[in-house]
């Protein structure tokens, strides 16, 4: 049975998501396999910790140390960035044998081609789980600004070429898989791409899935408040709306907070900006509120599938989508029943729909709310996801 080699910046007792996820797949691989663990520090942030227990695990952790660097400052980010990279890839030419079955995430992205010229020195077999698709996703970003530039069609060559040297590429999704099929057309060497999703958090037994019974129509935001989210977008579309039944509030942290809070102290809409909050504080923020919204930028087709709707479903709560309506959150929103999708071009649509919501609507979303918390229990739950794992790693 092959020895299971985990490489992730973020890794328990860290609380991110990346973090979290890696850290069940490695707990669950554990039952049969022997597994090995390369990571960073314990905590990206110290705030990431809160309310994690810090038990030891079975399996055998190796650290690397990184130093303190400035995330606001582009320099010291991407220096990080590049140390932790080397640093990871050094541990692995240490600790891998051949035939070991690695699986590495796609951040730190130079981590992807590390690994693949390791993989022809020490022939282990390469397992990518793509959370987001770089450097396509640095367009909508606008960290690069056209896909002509010279500088990102050669880090696009390099990169493909390095997906192009994994044994399995596994995707979250419908539009993910389309994007690499695109992206492997021609190709000599025939790559496995697998769908595995994401998953819904356990969901506590005293879970409150019933409407607000505030007077407004809250509509909740909560997660990472960046860039290839386009809320600055959608507070102007609330702000179109004009309609005095609604509330947005808005959870999370990330680049665009600044920059979001001078957005509301300049509107006259019914909008909060409430703090971060912890994993397991996420179902009491998403009860909190009587539809969850989901966005991403335009140009983000199957470069990323926002883990967050599989907790919103959890909670109960219908999703409020605005992006691609080919993705897998609008694709997964139309066939369940969930919640409602409008692309990023029909601004006019959304205002409408929006301007119109009054209380009567909470009737609506609450029986989609019941129909996303059956899918997550069905379908998008820890352990039928985990087993989609279990079944991969078997398949040898």
């Amino acid at each position: 049975m092959s020895r299971i080699v985990v490489v992730s910046e973020l890794f328990y007792p860290d609380g991110t998501s990346t973090a979290h996820i890696l850290t069940k797949i490695a707990d669950h691989l554990y039952n049969e396999h022997e597994v090995l663990v390369l990571t960073g520090p314990k905590s990206y942030s110290s705030d990431n910790v809160k309310g994690v227990s810090l038990g030891e695990k079975p399996y055998p952790i190796k650290r690397i140390s990184i130093g303190k660097y400035d995330k606001n400052k582009l320099l010291s980010r991407s220096l990080k960035i590049f140390v932790t990279s080397f640093k990871l890839g050094l541990l692995l030419w240490k600790n891998c044998q051949k035939k070991d079955e690695v699986i590495i995430v796609t951040n730190p992205a130079p981590i992807i081609i590390i690994a693949s010229i390791l993989k022809k020195i020490l022939s282990f077999r390469l397992n990518i789980i793509v959370h987001d698709v770089f450097p396509e996703n640095a367009i909508p970003a606008g960290i690069i600004k056209s896909k002509s530039n010279t500088l990102y069609k050669a880090t696009r060559y390099i990169f493909t070429k390095a997906y192009k040297s994994a044994d399995r590429i596994i995707v979250l999704g419908r539009d993910m898989k389309d994007l690499f099929e695109e992206k492997f057309k021609g190709s000599k060497q025939r790559q496995s791409i697998r769908i595995i999703e994401n998953w819904a958090d356990p969901v506590p037994k005293d879970l409150n899935t019933k409407p607000s019974l505030d007077a407004h129509i809250k509509i909740l935001y909560a997660g990472n408040i960046g860039r290839c989210q386009g809320l600055e977008h959608f507070i102007t579309i609330f702000e179109k709306a004009m309609n005095p039944n609604l509330q947005f509030i808005m959870r999370g942290g990330g680049a665009m907070v600044p920059e979001i809070e001078k957005i509301i102290s300049q509107s006259s809409a019914n909008i909060i900006l409430g703090g971060s909050y912890s994993r397991d504080e996420q179902y009491e923020v998403l009860s909190n509120c009587d539809i969850s919204l989901v966005t991403l930028s335009e140009g983000m087709y199957g470069l990323g599938v926002p883990s967050k709707s599989y907790n919103i479903m959890g909670a109960g709560k219908p999703i409020l989508f605005i992006g691609d309506p080919s993705s897998e959150i609008a694709l997964t929103i139309k066939e369940r029943n969930i919640g409602y999708v409008f692309d990023h071009h029909d601004e006019t649509g959304l205002v409408s729909w929006l301007s119109k919501l009054s209380s009567n609507d909470k009737i609506e979303f609450q029986y989609k709310g019941s129909n996303a918390l059956k899918a997550a229990l069905s379908d998008y739950s820890e352990n039928v996801i985990l087993s989609k794992y279990s079944r991969l790693f078997s398949d040898q």
